[in-house]
């Protein structure tokens, strides 16, 4: 049972514009909403009124409302998180 959980998990890294990095395992089908949320309350950002975070992937910004699987995520994948203006 184990086994097949983990298949379901990869291990991803999330590095601000900052240079802060944090790699930790996720579930494949979490969204990519959820990840951004979890990852700007590890590293304490308080966005700004109006002010949006995102993440980017191998040049293009992810999708919010997809799965990770569904954007092609998988173990060793760096995302860069930054505002619009840092990496839109």
């Amino acid at each position: 049972m184990a086994e097949e959980s983990n298949k379901n998990k990869i291990k991803i890294t999330i590095r601000t514009v900052d240079g802060e990095t944090w790699t930790d395992e996720f579930s494949i089908h979490e969204t990519v909403k959820s990840l951004l949320q979890k990852s700007l309350a590890h590293f304490r950002i308080q966005p700004a009124p109006g002010v949006v975070y995102h993440f980017l992937y191998e040049g293009r910004l992810l999708d919010e409302t997809k799965t990770l699987e569904q954007e092609g995520l998988k173990t060793g994948s760096v995302l860069l998180l930054g505002t619009e203006a840092q990496v839109g």
